[in-house]
């Protein structure tokens, strides 16, 4: 399968009332909504996600490892600390489930499919998984994290990936002068 390259230029993410939206709409859809907001709580890519497997979760740590060769052929191996809403979700899950992996993938298309149709996405009918992504790393970069730490957490390979959502964080250059005013 040929690599393909995103387009340069707009990098969508959901704001917090595109995330509150889709999470509604998904709400009888109770696995979905729980991997659309591990999606936009990790960073992980929907394939890291759908191969996670429970021994990768790593409660003690409160991180999810991704480590396995199969699973992070695009990526770097990394750890990824959860979030309080990640952590629940996983302890919940991991109450109820007999399975080896986290998620399962058995209705996923389907169900898109179907909300799709019922227009119940609103403005959010393609990119919806992989804008996940693009949501957490958008958010870290705007509340000012580093891009070595997020180019880490995303798992990417060369920071010019990373950088490419530098942009996002318009008032860093600001911030950064106003630190020479005091010297």
């Amino acid at each position: 399968v040929a690599k393909q390259r995103e387009p340069d230029g707009r990098l969508k993410f959901y704001t917090k009332d595109d995330e509150m939206l889709i999470i509604a709409a998904l709400e009888n859809e109770p696995d979905v909504q729980d991997l659309f907001k591990v999606l936009i709580d990790t960073g992980m890519r929907r394939g890291e996600a759908l191969s996670l497997w429970w021994r990768d979760v790593d409660f003690a740590k409160n991180q999810v490892v991704l480590a396995d060769p199969d699973m992070i052929k695009t990526s770097l191996p990394r750890s990824i600390p959860m979030t309080n809403r990640v952590a629940s979700i996983m302890r919940k899950r991991r109450f109820k489930s007999w399975k080896p992996f986290v998620f399962t993938d058995s209705q996923l298309d389907h169900t898109l499919a179907r909300l799709r149709k019922k227009k119940a996405l609103g403005d959010h009918e393609s990119a919806l998984f992989h804008t996940c992504r693009h949501t957490f790393i958008s958010r870290l970069i705007q509340r000012g994290v580093p891009l070595v730490t997020v180019k880490t957490l995303a798992g990417h390979r060369a920071i010019q990936t990373t950088m490419r959502y530098a942009h996002l964080a318009p008032n860093n250059l600001t911030d950064a002068v106003s630190l020479l005013e005091d010297m």
